[in-house]
């Protein structure tokens, strides 16, 4: 943790008075257990969220001098953590299913809590898909939320050439209910949609990064989407900014 804009820096090590912390083992021998997502509280700098690859979460209510364990009814395999703007007790994640495909957890890829992350429910089990990894909420409309479902993990899309069998998915009603967003990018569904961004100075605007480098574009909050003439080098992250 920095607390002088990234000069220096210091350990937290409170985060190993968690036993469960130190039992960590990542199903993947070349990987080390690692942290995916960090998630501020915009409202209480002092609250945290911490997604723990395979390892469910961790929350501190005090600068991060104590932790929490947020292990109820969830994934063990959280990659995305979003806070609802005006209601920062309502959460969002995208996992990587892990539990569900050993049948372990009650939901698929999407989770969502109303308790500040005591406990959790399944979103977007309308789709059989389980591997998630972008999550976000419209920058104005708070109810509208975007994301991403896969056809198993990256290590299945291999065994299948690389085609991840993927598609974008939205909700409108604070994740209750979820549809299929159709148009390029869910055409294009080989690679997987990794990042979303937003126009900052038109919030309708939005676009999709694609695993591959492959960059898609809406101009209608996602109701239809084109591809850009651009692509990049294989990405993990996208932001938009106006120059």
């Amino acid at each position: 943790m920095s607390r002088d804009e990234a000069k220096n820096w210091q350990r937290l090590d409170s985060v190993w008075n968690i036993p469960w912390v130190s039992t960590i083992t990542y199903p993947v021998a070349a990987v080390e257990p690692h942290v995916r997502d960090i998630t501020i509280d915009p409202k209480d700098p002092n609250t945290m969220y911490v997604a723990l690859q395979v390892g469910y979460m961790l929350k501190t209510t005090d600068g991060g001098k104590t932790w929490e364990l947020l292990n109820r009814n969830l994934d063990c395999d959280v990659h995305t953590i979003v806070l609802h703007p005006e209601d920062s007790e309502k959460i969002y994640i995208a996992t990587g299913g892990h539990d569900c495909r050993a049948g372990k957890a009650p939901g698929r890829a999407l989770y969502s809590s109303s308790d500040g992350g005591k406990n959790w429910a399944p979103m977007a089990m309308e789709f059989k898909e389980e591997y998630s990894v972008p999550l976000t909420v419209h920058p104005k409309k708070h109810d509208v939320l975007y994301s991403a479902v896969a056809n198993g993990q990256p290590g299945q899309w291999r065994k299948r050439g690389g085609d991840a069998q993927a598609f974008l998915i939205q909700s409108t009603d604070a994740g209750k209910t979820w549809k299929k967003l159709e148009g390029a990018v869910s055409q294009a569904n080989r690679s997987f949609v990794e990042s979303f961004a937003f126009d900052p100075a038109n919030a309708d605007c939005m676009y999709a990064a694609q695993q591959n480098g492959d960059l898609f574009g809406s101009d209608d909050s996602g109701s239809s989407w084109f591809r850009l003439n651009l692509s990049v080098p294989q990405l993990s992250d996208m932001k938009a900014a106006r120059a």
